[in-house]
Formats: structure tokens, C-alpha cells, sequence
């Protein structure tokens, strides 16, 4: 047993952060066993331990660790302490049947009706080897009033590792709700919530699988995964939507966020990151998404932080964005692997490969002085998109796209839109080769390379058609 002890120990310490790390090393355990234990004493030994892990609460002091054994705990958690819930993994699962307390949303007046919640100015909260499941408590929703979450960080912090997260669906009756949230985050005006997700699986939710929002919320997600309905009919789903709030994404995979009922704001997306503040998108492999990755600046959907911090997006894999809608087509805001939209702050799109997406592989929508350097477009319809309109900035202008390969994209390999609005962009040293209709074409007029709006230097195209008009290559 001692050995088994020092294990949870390291694994519960592996999701703080280093500021967050407890100074007591060895915290005091309490230990619960569904089949066997008994709501009495202070859970302190393992030969007698408690029944549920509510009771286990109210007798851990301040940074304990409740390790709890194989079983189904119908009971929802309401957590208001530094402490560690360590399971068994999948054996370990946390299913109510029904969520008496519910917590609030900082942004609107819809109850959160919550499987696990932390309570507003608790920290050092570590939920590990853990399953968390909603499907017992989906029959009690009887209209769209209410939220449903699987984990529930408001103005609190701490750390999820290696739990699964799943059933955040309201009953079939009411499938057009959108109520339903694996793991969300959220801060109220001058608070914080710093949450680190790790080794993390999310799947069977309503709207979004991780919600981080608010300008005083951060977010670290490394090396989980999100898996959306497929295509849905209903509502459109969001893996991980960032709004307002900062993040770090990592090593993560993100898919199956499609929506077939189609018009344009009705996208499913694999990262949804709205008017954020810092973010890093590193390494992550983005699929069968209609959007795979959308980072866009746009006021009017509001929570917008005081700073807009610089957005980095690299070395990220972006393939098969759907397009599911009836007729769809290109342009129609469907099937794109990474859509920078209306942003004026320092972006960096880097090393990403796109690969078999229905519409734009990389598009810049309204974009301003976007950095987009040594991506590889293949087998997308367009390779790599400069124009407009995006959803708050009519026109793209001043971007540098450098040392790009757009190839055996299915339409245009690279293209600048249309109008003499879209101007000052930079294109250097890109590569268009084996793409089907033009390697590259810019429809802008202007007083810059060939009469267009923009300035192409030292670019190559190879086999197929060559630029229109020529002179870009």
C-alpha cells in the first residue's frame, strides 16, 4: 500500500503548476471505497474508509489527498477546499443523479448546473485518475434554462489530469439547447482562474468540450483529447473555445466538431479562440472539424480582455475540415484548417501543415500584419487565402506570407482576393507547385508587383499554371 501511496502522491503534484505546489509533502490521506465504506469517522485508514466522497470533504483538512477506490459515485461534488481527488481511473467514475446546487456565469444569468464545481477563491484543487459522467443526471433537465458542466472552475484554480470527461448532453427532446459543457472555466470582473488540463479525454458534450472565458482566466491544456458527435444536425460544436481568456494548447488532438445544418456562424470548430489574450497553439492535430482552428478578433461578441495579447500558432497538423452544409461550396465559412479573422495584434501562424480541407487550408480574413511563414498547404481546394471580408475588418492588409508551400491543392495554391483594399501584403519566397488551376493569382489592383495591391518577390511556381497576372512567380 505504501508504494501505491507515493505514486498518487507524485502523479496528484504532476498537474500543479510550480506556484501552486503544496509545501506539506506528504498530506493527509483519507481513503473511500464505495462497496464497503461507511459515512463515518475521518476516513483516515484505509481498512475502514468512507462511502462517498462528499463525507470525505467535510473531513479533509486543507491540502489532503481523498484517494478513492473502484466504484460509481452517485453524488455531485461541491468542492470549497485545497485538496486532491485521486481514482482508480476509468473504475473511479462520478455520476450523479441529479445536481441539486448549481453555480453561476459570470457573463449571463444561466445556472450552471454542475457534476464537480469548485467554488470561487479555492485553489490548489487536483482531480486526477478520475471519470466524470453526466449521463446519470441528463433525464432531470426538462427545458434549456440551465447549463450542464462536467468540471466547474469559477474564480478558482487547480489542476485535471488523466480524467474522462463525458455525457454532458441534454435527454433527445431537447438537442437544440447548446447547454452542454464537458469542462469550463470561467472568471468574474477582477478575479482569476488558472486551470491546468492534462492527459485528458472530453467527449459526448452538447456545445463545447473546454470552455475557458474572461479575461481573468488561464487555461493550460497539454496532451488531451476532445472528440465532438461527428457531424451533428442539432447544434454545432466547439472542441476548445478560448474567449476572452489566455491559453497554452499543446500535444493535443481536437476532432469531430461538424455541424450539417448549415449558415455562415454556424460552424462546428476544433479550436474556437475569440478575442483572446495570450495564446500559444503548439503541436496540436485538428480533424474532420468544419473549422479546424479559428482565432478571431471580433468586439461585438464581446469579452474582449483589456490586452490582446501576441498569438502564436505552431507546428500544428490542421486536415479534412468538413463541409457538410447542403450545396456547400468554397467560401462559404465551412471546411478551413486555420482562419485568422480580423485581427491587429502580433500573430504568428508557423510550421503548420494543411492537408485535405474542404475550402482554404490557411486563410486570412480581414487580417492585419499576420506572420504566416514556412506552412505546407497539400490537397486542400485553396492552399493559403488573403482577403476578406472577415467578421469585423473588411479587408486584409499587411501581411507577410513568407516561404510557403501551397501544393497539389485541389483549386488555387496561393491567392490574394479581390479590390484594391486588399493591399501592402507581402508575399516572399513562397512556393506554388502541381496546384490544379493557378499556383498563384492575385485579383487586387494596384501599384505594386504586376498592377495588383500587393508586392511578390522571389516566389516559384512549378508545374501546372503559372500566376495570373503573370509576374507574381
Amino acid at each position: 500500500m505504501l508504494v501505491r501511496v507515493v505514486g498518487a502522491l507524485a502523479l496528484g503534484a504532476g498537474v500543479l503548476s510550480a506556484g501552486a505546489q503544496r509545501a506539506d509533502a506528504f498530506p493527509t490521506l483519507l481513503y473511500v471505497r464505495a462497496s464497503i465504506g461507511v459515512d463515518t469517522g475521518n476516513c483516515q485508514t484505509s481498512t475502514t474508509p468512507c462511502q462517498t466522497i462528499s463525507y470525505a470533504l467535510t473531513q479533509a483538512p486543507v491540502g489532503a489527498m481523498i484517494v478513492v477506490g473502484d466504484g460509481t459515485y452517485p453524488e455531485q461534488l461541491t468542492i470549497s477546499q485545497s485538496v486532491t481527488i485521486f481514482g482508480n481511473g476509468a473504475r473511479t467514475v462520478i455520476e450523479p443523479t441529479s445536481l441539486p446546487s448549481s453555480g453561476t456565469d459570470p457573463d449571463s444569468a444561466t445556472p450552471q448546473d454542475y457534476v464537480v464545481g469548485v467554488t470561487p477563491g479555492t485553489t490548489g484543487v487536483i482531480l486526477k485518475n478520475l471519470a466524470v459522467s453526466g449521463a446519470g443526471a441528463a433525464s432531470t433537465f426538462t427545458s434549456c434554462a440551465d447549463n450542464f458542466v462536467g468540471v466547474y472552475f469559477h474564480d478558482a484554480s487547480g489542476g485535471i489530469g488523466s480524467v474522462r470527461v463525458s455525457g454532458m448532453q441534454l435527454p433527445s427532446g431537447l438537442g437544440t439547447c447548446a447547454k452542454g459543457s464537458g469542462i469550463f472555466v470561467a472568471s468574474d470582473a477582477g478575479h482569476t482562474s488558472t486551470v491546468s488540463i492534462s492527459h485528458t479525454s472530453v467527449s459526448g458534450y452538447q456545445q463545447n468540450g473546454i470552455t475557458c472565458d474572461d479575461a481573468g482566466t488561464s487555461c493550460t491544456v497539454v496532451l488531451s483529447a476532445v472528440r465532438g458527435s461527428g457531424t451533428a444536425s442539432l447544434v454545432s460544436q466547439n472542441g476548445i473555445e478560448v474567449h476572452g481568456a489566455s491559453a497554452s494548447i499543446t500535444g493535443t488532438g481536437v476532432a469531430g466538431n461538424s455541424f450539417k445544418g448549415g449558415g455562415a456562424g454556424n460552424q462546428g470548430h476544433g479550436l474556437y479562440l475569440l478575442n483572446a489574450g495570450t495564446l500559444l497553439v503548439k503541436q496540436n492535430r485538428l480533424w474532420s472539424n468544419d473549422v479546424d482552428l479559428y482565432a478571431g478578433e471580433v468586439p461585438a461578441l464581446g469579452l474582449v480582455p483589456p490586452t490582446t495579447g501576441a498569438w502564436s500558432i505552431v507546428h500544428n497538423g490542421a486536415s479534412f475540415a468538413t463541409d457538410d452544409t447542403a450545396g456547400g461550396s468554397a467560401g462559404d465559412g465551412y471546411g478551413d484548417g486555420i482562419v485568422i479573422d480580423s485581427t491587429s495584434n502580433t500573430v504568428q501562424v508557423t510550421r503548420n501543415i494543411t492537408k485535405g480541407d474542404a475550402d482554404f487550408g490557411i486563410a486570412l480574413l480581414g487580417a492585419t500584419g499576420v506572420a504566416v511563414t514556412r506552412n505546407i498547404e497539400v490537397l486542400d481546394y485553396n492552399g493559403l487565402y488573403v482577403g476578406g471580408p472577415g467578421s469585423a475588418v473588411s479587408a486584409s492588409t499587411g501581411n507577410t506570407l513568407s516561404m510557403n508551400d501551397a501544393k497539389h491543392n485541389h483549386h488555387d495554391g496561393i491567392a490574394a482576393d479581390v479590390g484594391t483594399t486588399e493591399s501592402g501584403n507581402t508575399f516572399t519566397s513562397d512556393k506554388g507547385e502541381f496546384n490544379q488551376a493557378v499556383q498563384m493569382v492575385d485579383l487586387s489592383t494596384g501599384a505594386g508587383t504586376a498592377k495588383t495591391a500587393n508586392t511578390w518577390t522571389g516566389n516559384k511556381c512549378h508545374h501546372g499554371p503559372r500566376s495570373s497576372p503573370t509576374g507574381l512567380c
